[in-house]
């Protein structure tokens, strides 16, 4: 509802209706109403927080009639400004004040003063926006609760609390002289494990160029497993690059001269069928050069034939 629209609210109607379209609009201000006995209504969003008339004794007092308050802690409440006293620090200055006995005190104030008058009508509507009452109460529902009191009967609570609280007041030197520093290396510190675990053994390589670590008990590698050594390498015979072109016949012969056990036979004929094979796709006419069959002889027998070679033949022709 805007403040034109309060304004036109017509004079003979309910005041309840009133109050039911001020916390339509969440309207924020002050509001003022009533026939024979003014109403001051205070509202904030839409909330009535307080309702008095216009006669009615301080909000403080009315709390301290109501039971809800000491005049005590009214004293040590209050803000002076002035003129003006303001609760709206009440509960931080005031330790022990019950801020829900109050609340609810202040909502049975408020009642008393609406329930008489809400069929009434409602007379002239006085309308001031964003105007707060002077006790400052729309702040009391905008303040966090007080940190609450630990337990007398627990020692841990009551001195974390206790550091908490006065960690700020706590005075702090500023000190030139350096503060002297304990060099001695503090004792290693070994934790303790409920129960002892066996020292790590690592498993440990086995002989040098053995695939598997050997048995403990000296017994003979698991079978399918072979064992192999450097020593080995000694009886090895690699082949030799030569220095000159070789023909196949040529390669043969050496190969069956370095090592003629450990080379298998050399089949002539399928050797010969396969160079036929490829003469007849060169191009090339057949010869009669006779095979070098493997042995001690053919090493001389190819070098005395070196220029009928099928070698030598494809470096004329080719």
């Amino acid at each position: 509802m805007h403040r034109s629209e309060l304004h036109q609210y017509p004079s003979d109607g309910p005041l309840w209706e009133l109050v039911a379209r001020l916390g339509a609009a969440r309207f924020t201000g002050q509001v003022d109403v009533g026939v024979e006995r003014r109403v001051q209504l205070f509202v904030a969003d839409g909330r009535i927080y307080v309702a008095q008339h216009a006669d009615d004794a301080p909000l403080g007092d009315r709390l301290v009639a109501a039971g809800a308050l000491t005049a005590q802690q009214l004293q040590q409440g209050e803000v002076r400004v002035g003129d003006n006293v303001s609760l709206a620090r009440l509960f931080e200055r005031v330790a022990d004040a019950d801020r829900d006995v109050v609340q609810v005190a202040l909502i049975h104030l408020n009642d008393a003063v609406l329930e008489p008058v809400a069929q009434q009508p409602a007379g002239a509507v006085a309308v001031v926006p964003l105007r707060h009452h002077a006790s400052g109460a729309h702040l009391w529902d905008r303040e966090l609760a007080a940190l609450p009191t630990a337990a007398a009967d627990d020692d841990d609570v009551v001195a974390i609390v206790g550091a908490l609280q006065h960690a700020d007041d706590t005075p702090k030197h500023v000190d030139d002289t350096p503060e002297h520093v304990d060099d001695t290396p503090a004792a290693p510190v070994q934790a303790s494990s409920p129960m002892s675990l066996p020292p790590l053994v690592l498993p440990t390589l086995g002989a040098v160029g053995s695939r598997v670590a050997p048995p403990p008990d000296g017994s003979a590698t698991s079978p399918g497993l072979s064992k192999f050594t450097p020593a080995d390498m000694e009886t090895l015979v690699l082949p030799k690059l030569s220095s000159r072109p070789m023909s196949m016949n040529e390669i043969t012969a050496a190969h069956a001269v370095v090592e003629p056990d450990a080379l298998a036979p050399v089949e002539v004929p399928a050797t010969q069928e396969i160079w036929e094979m490829v003469d007849e796709m060169l191009g090339i006419p057949h010869t009669d050069e006779a095979l070098v069959t493997a042995g001690p002889s053919a090493a001389s027998a190819a070098h005395v034939d070196d220029r009928k070679s099928r070698g030598w033949l494809r470096g004329r022709r080719g």
